[in-house]
């Protein structure tokens, strides 16, 4: 076999692979999972994930990947940490990693702009600051805290006493 025609055969083989690839995330629909599977991947139920499609769609127009596969692998990779694991296994997101990779920054972008102005707000006069602070002081001995957020690892100065309760596995 000359070196033309084989090279015409894996083009002809990668193009195939392509449309297949094609064809099986456009058939994608992570919607149709059962409503607990759902909130188990997403961490919220679908009636938010179309209220956030519906806020973010009109702005996720640089990929060729419909906005509700840029939008299910995003906060699969929000409710989990990590998209190579959970993203690449999952058959109700037909989205290679590489793509994942490149959709998030977008997502993410969208939501900052158009999501967490309306949604993500932490807003406390000083008499709650303080009671939110003794509450911590008192149940937990961990000075100076008015609020936690789940998931959310944030450096801090290494305290010089009790240091032992400021361990962070991650």
């Amino acid at each position: 076999m000359t070196s033309a025609v084989v090279a015409f055969l894996l083009l002809e083989e990668e193009s195939s692979e392509k449309v297949k690839r094609k064809i099986l995330r456009d058939c994608s629909n992570p919607l149709e999972l059962p409503e607990t599977a759902f909130i188990a991947y997403y961490r919220l139920n679908k009636e938010a994930f179309r209220m956030v499609l519906d806020t973010t769609e009109g702005h996720l127009t640089r990929s060729k990947v419909p906005p509700v596969l840029q939008l299910a692998p995003s906060l699969r990779f929000l409710a989990e940490g990590s998209y190579q694991r959970s993203v690449g296994n999952d058959s109700s997101i037909s989205v290679a990693r590489s793509t994942v990779s490149t959709i998030l920054d977008d997502v993410l972008k969208v939501m900052e702009r158009f999501i967490c102005p309306q949604w993500v707000k932490l807003e406390m006069d000083g008499t709650e600051k303080r009671r939110s602070r003794d509450y911590f002081y008192l149940k937990y001995k961990i000075p100076s805290i008015i609020g936690c957020i789940d998931g959310t690892h944030i450096k801090i100065i290494k305290p010089s006493i009790d240091e032992h309760l400021f361990y962070n596995r991650n």
